[in-house]
């Protein structure tokens, strides 16, 4: 395994550049940005999120010197640094080409904002940076500055392109062939001097090929081998074969090409995809996922190492009570079997001090040592050493030495109470590690919908509602058909869905699937009621238009012709964890039947005074415990399905999902 993780693959090639570009280019084109943000862990990456022309959204993931691609997967967002500035320069624009720069690792995204021309630069280049510059390439912000022997990038300088290969589909053959023969063989001569990625000359060239050398080739030899690379370049360029490698289940690569040779170890598998964006955002969340992982573990390790230091100590204090505790058993039997004795030497030292002084009392029977300071003698017994304290009677001090023997009984009581709980706990913890070792986290996957409120049906209808009264007003204008069915509750103020049928009536158990959530995300929940009715009635009877000389507002709608009712829909509803193929999860809401059928683990709640962002912690809280993969869910995640303040009424485990 060792051997496979180091043909792991960090980033793109030229290739990949020149089809992740082009497929881009097709889906992003005339699309604007909403926002920006950074990602966690990911110092120089950011995360785009597009409004596509169709009015859909989508999330552009660009990180130098590794990726750039549509994702369908939550990241963990930030917004410091110099998103910030990031988010000033390019909010708003417009896209309107992303190309690639040469056959280099790089890509220029070409902008509009307020009439004025921009650029996003993303460098796919070890070191690379993200850079946007204006119509004169004057750069306007980076993702960090450099200066380097070839160029200095920050704010306010030309942006200077690195050193580059000559794109080598522009050269003629004759030029080609001069600069591959400039190498010893004709590999180095397509990857060093043409800048070819070396996974492409390895599928289309046999190694006796590849280790051939240039100086006892001709000329047309050695222009074949370049073709035969070229023409396979071309072909994937215009028909692409997106392509997942992995070995025993772990992600190894990714192509645009199905690869031939892996190295000659079973195990390997291919995965095809329908676009290259696609194997590259599954590619990735895999990376991640194991990343995320591996960050859990640690959190798990540094407890563990935390609970054997404290038990090291807990176990340093019981050795040194024993050890005093020894002691003081030793003093108090030599005291309680030479009591008489003592007493009188004890008589002689106090006498010697008050008539003499401290000097005298070496002449008492017995006595080793003194200390005037401290006011103690210590003397020997039957070859047993006590110390006295010669300002307090001998039964006094006989009655100290117990009570503190007393203490020091109950402080060992303790602290074995102590060390048994920790090494509980330690042996809970080290399991839990182990455990944790082994899981897969899952990452979120966000659809064009997740941004709505949504609801796949038993029969398989898509149900999508406003969040408010601008996506109310959007959902309707943007996406309700004739054919479709529009949903509400009978309350002013709650979530228009739309129903989308295809050209099929939904039967009635997805009507009331809907209705769920239709009453749930309405004002009836922040009133606390236990039901509402809910109305739905086709697409072709809801209207903008008013009738004249009246106004309605946003979010509002005309309903013309017959209503059909949904009686005493329960406000109660379900959120849970649903797993597909066991490679991410998705948020889901709707009835509890419906829920649970489709979760691995669900909460059920109804109104109540719990407010939005504890229910949501809670919630969070016991979804993770019950299965670890669920890590990376956000209370955030929770906050936005919640329709507000709550009782959560019970979380539990249910079936697996598909």
């Amino acid at each position: 395994m060792s051997r496979v993780r180091a043909f792991l693959k960090k980033g793109f090639t030229s290739l990949d550049t020149t089809v992740i570009s082009k497929e881009l280019n097709a889906r992003l084109s005339n699309s604007r940005v909403v926002n920006i943000y950074g990602v966690k862990n990911r110092p120089e990456a950011l995360l785009l999120k597009l409004r596509l022309s169709d009015g859909h959204t989508s999330l552009l993931y660009v990180e130098p010197s590794v990726r750039i691609n549509i994702t369908n997967y939550q990241l963990p967002t930030l917004a410091g640094g110099r998103v910030a500035i990031f988010r000033r320069f390019l909010r708003t624009a417009k896209i309107a080409s992303i190309r690639q720069y040469g056959f280099e690792r790089l890509i220029v995204i070409d902008m509009v904002k307020g009439g004025e021309e921009m650029h996003l630069i993303i460098e796919l280049i070890p070191r690379g940076i993200v850079s946007v510059v204006d119509s004169e390439r004057r750069i306007l912000i980076c993702s960090r500055d450099i200066k380097v022997r070839d160029r200095e990038i920050r704010p306010g300088l030309t942006y200077t392109f690195p050193p580059l290969f000559t794109d080598p589909r522009s050269l003629s053959n004759d030029v080609l062939v001069e600069r591959v023969k400039r190498a010893d063989s004709v590999a180095r001569g397509l990857i060093k001097v043409l800048g070819i990625p070396p996974e492409v000359v390895n599928e289309v060239l046999s190694a006796e090929e590849r280790s051939r050398s240039t100086k006892e080739m001709s000329d047309s030899d050695v222009l074949k081998s370049i073709l035969k690379v070229m023409d396979f370049i071309s072909s994937i360029i215009e028909n692409p074969v997106p392509t997942l490698v992995t070995y025993n289940s772990l992600p190894i690569s990714f192509h645009p090409f199905k690869p031939r040779r892996l190295w000659g170890v079973e195990g390997f598998k291919y995965t095809l995809f329908n676009s290259f964006n696609e194997v590259v955002d599954e590619y990735f969340k895999a990376m991640l996922a194991r990343e995320v992982g591996a960050e859990i573990f640690k959190v798990y390790s540094t407890a563990t190492h935390k609970l054997e230091r404290t038990l090291s100590e807990v176990k340093d204090v019981i050795l040194n009570v024993k050890k005093e505790m020894e002691a003081l058993r030793g003093s108090l039997k030599v005291l309680e079997e030479n009591f008489h004795v003592i007493e009188g030497i004890l008589t002689c030292i106090q006498e010697s001090i008050k008539s003499e002084g401290w000097s005298a009392v070496s002449r008492c029977r017995g006595v080793r040592s003194f200390n005037p300071s401290k006011g103690t003698v210590s003397i020997v017994v039957n070859g047993e050493e006590v110390e006295l304290d010669v300002l307090r009677p001998l039964v006094i001090q006989y009655g100290m030495l117990r009570k503190r023997l007393s203490n020091l009984e109950r402080k060992l009581r303790r602290a074995e109470e102590v060390r048994k709980n920790l090494e509980r706990r330690l042996g809970e913890s080290t399991i839990k590690g182990e455990s944790v070792k082994q899981v897969k986290p899952l990452l979120r996957r966000v659809n064009w919908y997740s941004r709505y409120r949504w609801l796949i049906t038993s029969n398989g209808f898509l149900a999508i509602g406003g969040r408010n009264a601008q996506q109310n007003e959007k959902l309707v204008r943007r996406f309700l058909e004739d054919s479709d069915i529009f949903m509400h509750a009978d309350v002013h103020g709650a979530s228009a869905f739309i129903i989308k049928c295809r050209g099929s009536t939904p039967p009635e158990k997805d009507l009331r699937e809907v209705a769920v959530l239709a009453a749930s995300y309405s004002k009836g929940w922040l009133a606390g009621v236990a039901t509402l009715d809910v109305f739905w009635v086709w697409g072709y009877q809801v209207s903008k238009a008013p009738p004249p000389g009246q106004y309605l507002p946003t979010g509002s709608f005309m309903i013309r012709g017959k209503r059909n009712y949904i009686k005493g829909v329960p406000l109660r509803m379900a959120i849970g964890i649903q797993v597909v193929n066991d490679e991410y999860y998705s948020l889901i809401t709707g009835p509890e039947d419906l829920v649970k059928e489709r979760s691995i683990a669900y909460a059920v709640i109804t109104p109540g005074t719990l407010n939005v962002r504890t229910a949501a912690e809670r919630i969070k809280e016991s979804l993770i415990g019950s299965d670890l993969r669920f890590t990376t869910l956000r209370v955030e995640d929770i906050e936005e399905v919640l329709p507000g303040s709550c009782s959560i009424v019970e979380v539990k485990s249910a079936p697996n999902s598909t």
